[in-house]
């Protein structure tokens, strides 16, 4: 399960220590307490009192939630203790006794989240913890989710505002953090669940982006006119992600005459990828060549080691290859993604890690298992089921990748996961195979359900 940001979280240049986190606390009471808090206040630090969340304002203070989906429900409780410091705790039944299951005692000195709400889709809710740690550094955020029968980190980042919901009708929720970035724009940062762990997707939404980020900054810009070249830019980059490329190359444009903040190369980026989103190709090629001339070696080869800064760069060069390719280069398209990709090979949170990798493969050797392990669609092998959606070639007849959710999922390959090799063959006759048996994927897809341990696993041919 991964951890975008494992042991601390980064915000404006900030890094905040490893959270003081206590997994494995044996303080255990008798279950039978009626009173909830009771039950609750022997496993808090020593002096420590509950304290209900900022937001939202009406919770009890401690909070019954079924996380797990056993009937019986977790106890959520947010404390304070020692000189303003707060922390918060997911306490599970264990036989007749309660234990501490997820404990963290450094959110900072108010308690801003404690809430469970579903954001990954499988109708068992996930808890949003947040503390306010100051005006300046914002809020710690911390998302868990229950693995492996407790509570697990899914996701930590930070945030100035936190707002969530379902933006792109796709039936599971999105999470939007927006984090102060300079004067009043903000690093706005959209985050889904993609069956193993939560990655970017800006551009996912765009009706987030056209209906609460695009008004936000326009009534900045009519408020702050001697802030246009910065606030433009904002809304260039929002009207990129709001799927309005037309728009965004009008704010570029105006920003790029204008004197201030960002620099010049910021400006050519997003006015890049805004003319590659119109399909004027050869002037996006023409903006990030500029942009791109300023990744000196030295640079990238910090970047490739995890330097801050890297999605920019990433960023740029992806566009430019997709550009490349628009155009029928195939080589500089490779060239390009290649470098994209060796700079994101140790974020698997940025938005276009998947794809740049996966562009890359088509490019380089269709038809083959992809860089990752995993598989991307091909078209229908004759014969093949209906209900499969796409089949996927792999080398050697193995198959590297399930849909998390079963059949619903199958033709969803965003949603695919990597798995454990599972060898299959295309007769309808089991035999013995090195990992379990071969079976038919096409007289017997109920079977192949069935054993894979609830997922459709997306056969070759």
């Amino acid at each position: 399960m991964g951890v975008l940001i494992p042991g601390a979280f980064l915000l404006n240049g900030c890094v905040a220590g490893p959270a003081n986190v206590v997994a494995n606390k044996t303080t255990v009471v008798d279950a039978s307490l009626k009173d909830i808090s009771a039950v609750v206040t022997p496993l808090l630090p020593e002096g420590a009192r509950l304290v209900r969340p900022g937001q939202p304002d009406n919770l009890p203070l401690v909070q019954q939630v079924d996380l797990d989906g056993d009937g019986t429900p977790e106890f959520l409780a947010g404390y304070e203790y020692g000189q303003r410091q707060v922390g918060a705790m997911v306490a599970g039944k264990a036989g007749d006794a309660y234990r501490v299951l997820w404990q963290d005692n450094d959110l900072g000195y108010l308690l801003d989240r404690l809430e469970a709400v579903d954001l990954t889709g499988d109708g068992k809710p996930e808890v949003v913890v947040g503390g306010t740690l100051g005006a300046s550094a914002g809020q710690k955020l911390v998302v868990l989710r229950e693995e492996f029968g407790r509570p697990q980190p899914v996701l930590q980042s930070g945030y100035h505002r936190l707002e969530w919901g379902d933006w792109n009708g796709d039936g599971q929720a999105e999470l939007a953090t927006w984090s102060h970035d300079t004067g009043p724009v903000y690093l706005i940062e959209i985050y889904y669940w993609n069956g193993r762990s939560f990655v970017r997707a800006d551009h996912t939404v765009p009706a987030y982006f056209q209906e609460k980020v695009l008004p936000y900054y326009q009534a900045q810009l009519a408020e702050s006119p001697d802030l246009s070249r910065m606030l433009m830019y904002a809304l260039a980059d929002a009207s990129n992600k709001a799927g309005d490329p037309r728009r965004a190359l009008d704010y570029a444009t105006k920003a790029l005459a204008a004197r201030g903040y960002p620099d010049e190369a910021m400006l050519l980026a997003v006015r890049g990828e805004a003319y590659y989103q119109a399909g004027d190709y050869a002037k996006a090629v023409t903006d990030l060549e500029q942009v791109v001339a300023g990744l000196t070696p030295e640079r990238e080869n910090a970047l490739v080691e995890g330097a801050p800064g890297g999605e920019f760069w990433m960023s740029a060069l992806y566009y430019r290859g997709l550009a490349h390719l628009a155009l029928g280069k195939k080589e500089q398209a490779a060239a390009d993604l290649q470098r994209a990709v060796k700079i994101s090979q140790v974020h698997p949170d940025w938005e276009f890690y998947r794809t740049a990798r996966e562009t890359l493969q088509e490019i380089t050797a269709p038809g083959r298992l992809n860089l990752l392990g995993q598989v991307y669609p091909v078209p229908f092998p004759e014969g093949a089921p209906a209900e499969l959606i796409k089949g996927a070639w792999t080398r050697d007849g193995i198959i590297w990748a399930t849909a998390p959710a079963g059949l619903r999922e199958a033709g969803n390959p965003g949603r695919w996961m990597p798995t454990e090799p599972t060898a299959f063959a295309s007769t309808p006759i089991p035999t013995p195979a090195r990992r379990g048996a071969f079976f038919s994927p096409l007289r017997e897809p109920r079977t192949i359900l069935s054993r894979s341990i609830g997922h459709l696993v997306i056969p070759s041919y």
